[in-house]
């Protein structure tokens, strides 16, 4: 038996994420339109240093894939609400309307918030 059956006999069910995830449409980058602006790279950075724990503050970084457009903003930790506000008030202020959005699966993107 494989490593990957044996976690699959351990984990019958699903995990929370991953019934959030097939809610997400998703494209591959393969799929987007590269030279039409309003698909975007987004990323959170940590500014933690060495501190393994407590809060910390992190930039989202918003950057089109077509122009090279990039929004940066502050956020006071990696909570869902403060990301998806600082997504929201880029969005507002980008030249192009949204169509898309690559991300990490961290769960300061993969979440309720973010979907509605």
């Amino acid at each position: 038996m494989s490593p990957a059956t044996c976690d699959r006999l351990q984990h019958p069910h699903p995990r929370p994420g991953m019934l959030l995830l097939r809610q997400v449409p998703v494209q591959t980058a393969a799929e987007w339109d590269r030279t039409r602006p309003g698909f975007v790279a987004v990323d959170l950075v940590t500014h933690e240093g060495s501190v393994a724990g407590g809060e910390y503050a992190c930039t989202l970084d918003v950057t089109d894939v077509a122009t090279g457009w990039t929004e940066t903003r502050a956020v006071r930790n990696k909570s869902q609400e403060h990301v998806v506000t600082a997504l929201s008030n880029i969005c507002s202020d980008l030249p192009f309307p949204l169509l898309g959005i690559h991300s990490e699966y961290g769960s300061e993107f993969m979440n309720n918030h973010l979907i509605r």
